[in-house]
Parts: C-alpha cells; structure tokens; sequence
C-alpha cells in the first residue's frame, strides 16, 4: 500500500485489517460431550476458535497474507462494509463482551498516535507474520516501525 493509499484510508478499516492480521484468541473448555462433524470433543477438552484460519483464508480474502485496509470499504470506497468472517473477538454466542468497549480506546490510541507522530517502517524490511504461541497466538517478531514527532506550529 502506497503512502498516499494510507491517507486516504479510513482508521476504522485500517484498524480492522490490523485486527484481522492479529487476531488473539484465548482456550475454551466443552462443556459437555459434543460431536462436530466427523470428529468428538469428549467433555473439559480444551478447545480454541481457529481465527488465523478463518482471517487467512483465501477463500474469504483475496491475498490474505497482504495488509490491505480497503477490504473494508464499499467497490466504489464510499462506505464501511461488515465483513462477516471478520471475528477478531471470536464468534457465536461465545463472543468477547467487550468488543464495542475495546474498539473505542484503541481507535482513540490510534487517533492520538497519527495526530503526533509519522509512523512508517523501513521497506527494505520484510514483515513477518511468524508467530508464537502462548496462552494465544502473538506475532514472533514486532515490526521495525520508525515514528517521527511532528513539528505542531
């Protein structure tokens, strides 16, 4: 994505690819006996809703691997569009509560960043989407970011 594509990109879309490359996810327990598909999950097994598969798929998403924030705009880039198979907060009835809370700060933190900082990184990098696994996925490597203060006047 070109420096002039982030500009014109709306934080909340930039804020969704964001989440949609890294997506956390914590451990669920069965709390019973249940069959899905071909396969049994016996009661107290541990079980975690796969969301790098479903935000990787390239069934769903188009290069999957790219960061592209105008997959969340309208064909014509007019509007936000809701993508169904985005579930950075997990899915079904099990959903994070606090997804509308959390949404808030981080689009303020993100807001508060950009009005005082240029954040880039260096091209010759490449990002890597490795990652480690903890009590949930985490990318193994942070990205180089560079952010240069702004003059206010």
């Amino acid at each position: 994505m070109t420096r002039t594509n982030v500009k014109q990109c709306k934080l909340n879309e930039l804020t969704k690819q964001e989440l949609r490359l890294i997506a956390v996810n914590l451990l669920r327990r069965a709390s019973r006996d249940t069959r899905i598909g071909k396969y049994n999950i016996p009661k107290d097994t541990v079980v975690i809703f796969n969301l790098w598969s479903i935000h990787r798929d390239p069934k769903l998403w188009p290069e999957p691997e790219k960061f592209d924030p105008n997959r969340f705009l309208s064909e014509d880039g007019s509007k936000a569009v809701k993508l169904p198979y985005l579930v950075p907060f997990s899915g079904g009835k099990r959903i994070c509560p606090g997804e509308g809370l959390a949404n808030v700060p981080l689009f303020l933190y993100l807001v508060n960043i950009l009005q005082k900082y240029r954040v880039r990184y260096d091209p010759d990098v490449k990002l890597s989407f490795e990652a480690k696994f903890c009590v949930s996925r985490r990318p193994k490597y942070s990205p180089p970011l560079i952010f240069e203060k702004i003059e206010m006047s």
